[in-house]
């Protein structure tokens, strides 16, 4: 039976989970004179979050919000000590609630749940070890792949990449047929793994059941600014290593928001080709060098554009694009537009260009704007690059060690941080370039890029010491690491 939300003033409240929803309705709730204690999440990590019944103080209720997936958090609550008589719902109608109840297909879905983890157990300890698995859910990031391809060189018949269920990412120039996107063929190769390596964390049921019997190597895939949710909350899990290019945040950030047994600064695979000359970077999954040479004859140097996905769902890129290509006509520049893969297609709908060009797409009647494909390696690029302009995304600090200039263009701070949350670390430990809010302010710390002028260089170069980033190639050193642990 539904009711009012009225009837929760004065109660002490846990809101799920800690997302847009579930900040609007902790909104509401707080306006209507509710006490609430914080937000109650299954993943994500903060000052004010909690992730077990057992860090909670006392309260009356946990209200979880509307959304697709309220019933798979309220089981997740509940697997997480709260019980079902403490959880309730809000309905569509946003002033209503009700009440959780444990439906019989949920149960069904317990049970479901109980055989998969008998199975995954049994086939992990009665099935032959089989080979190195570098693994992927959706896309397969370049971390992942890089690592994944160094190995293969090594040794061919000891890697395989898995891929579960991929959703059109062009790989075509991979060598052979060496990518598995059958759940079946998948599987077999998942429960016999010598050894699990992922550049994400993947919270499936099945695959989470799966990494509680295997050596797993978590390469990630940055060093961050913004909160991260991790993997420390699932106490079940520890993984053999966690894999990043900074010894500082090995010390000081991760190990407080990922679970493992060591943490090793052996850097990430991506990065390597900052770090190399064109004809020794792997272009495995990247535009074709010929084509960025060309770019750089045409028009000239390549500036990129690389912003970070914004949770809210507000992914606008707050650019007058007319304006910008006649800026970096003027200036005799192309621009490179790197998109998050989760905002890219909605760009190339609006702009009646290819979501899925595998090409460097040109914006239409603006010569001097090029699309870079969302799911591929931009990195043999950027190593080229004559500046970055990103916000809040790692690849500010993979680019420091090219000792090239960084523009931040951070137009939404206070409503990306209200949403996102504090920050992992200082401005001061991030910012190594001009801080700028508007395209007018953009264009002129471009203007001083195009000049010549650089006044961060050292500010860079105090980042990189202080947070000891890896010089060395990464994907040698991964491999030989993963060869030690087989």
């Amino acid at each position: 039976m539904s009711q009012n939300l009225e009837t929760l003033r004065d109660k002490a409240l846990y809101v799920a989970p800690a997302n847009p929803a579930g900040r609007a309705l902790q909104n509401r709730l707080s306006n209507i004179g509710a006490r609430v204690l914080g937000l109650a999440d299954n993943l994500k990590q903060g000052t004010d979050i909690i992730n077990d019944a057992k860090q909670a103080q006392p309260f009356d209720a946990v209200v979880v919000a509307t959304g697709a997936f309220q019933n798979a958090i309220c089981l997740g609550l509940l697997a997480r000590g709260f019980s079902a008589d403490s959880i309730y719902c809000q309905q569509e109608n946003a002033n209503q609630i009700r009440r959780f109840r444990i439906t019989f297909a949920m149960q069904m879905q317990r049970l479901r749940n109980q055989l998969v983890s008998l199975v995954i157990g049994a086939g992990c300890w009665l099935l032959p070890k089989g080979k190195v698995v570098y693994y992927a859910e959706e896309f397969i990031d370049t971390n992942v792949l890089l690592a994944w391809y160094q190995h293969f060189q090594i040794s061919a018949d000891d890697a395989v990449l898995i891929a579960m269920s991929l959703k059109g990412q062009p790989l075509d120039a991979l060598p052979g047929k060496v990518l598995i996107n059958s759940p079946l063929r998948a599987w077999w190769h998942l429960l016999r793994a010598k050894v699990l390596v992922l550049d994400h964390e993947y919270t499936g049921f099945a695959f989470t059941e799966l990494r509680k019997h295997k050596k797993v190597i978590q390469l990630w895939h940055g060093l961050p600014y913004k909160a991260l949710s991790g993997n420390h909350h699932f106490t079940e899990i520890c993984d053999q290593a966690f894999v990043s290019s900074s010894e500082w945040f090995n010390q000081h950030i991760f190990p407080e928001i990922f679970r493992a047994r060591e943490y090793l600064s052996l850097g990430y695979p991506r990065c390597d080709a900052l770090l190399q000359k064109p004809e020794e970077r792997v272009w495995l999954n990247a535009v074709p060098r010929e084509r960025l040479n060309q770019l750089m004859s045409d028009i000239g140097p390549v500036w990129i554009y690389m912003p970070t996905y914004r949770d809210s769902g507000d992914n606008s890129y707050e650019l007058d694009l007319k304006t910008l290509n006649a800026f970096c006509q003027q200036a005799g520049r192309a621009l490179v537009l790197k998109f998050h893969p989760f905002i890219s297609r909605k760009f190339s709908d609006a702009m009646d260009l290819s979501a899925d060009s595998s090409e460097l797409q040109p914006l239409p009647e603006l010569p001097n704007l090029y699309l870079y494909p969302s799911a591929m390696n931009i990195y043999p690029l950027l190593a080229d690059a004559e500046a970055l302009i990103t916000d809040y995304s790692s690849v500010a600090f993979d680019f420091l060690v090219t000792d090239k200039p960084i523009i931040y263009y951070q137009y939404d701070k206070t409503r990306y941080q209200a949403i996102r949350g504090n920050a992992l670390v200082e401005d001061k430990d991030f910012i190594a370039g001009p801080l700028v809010q508007n395209q007018q302010e953009l264009h002129q710390a471009l203007q001083k890029v195009s000049d010549g002028e650089d006044a961060f260089s050292q500010k860079r170069a105090e980042l990189v010491g202080k947070f000891a980033i890896r010089y060395q190639p990464s994907a040698p050193a991964i491999a030989n690491y993963v060869a030690s642990i087989t």
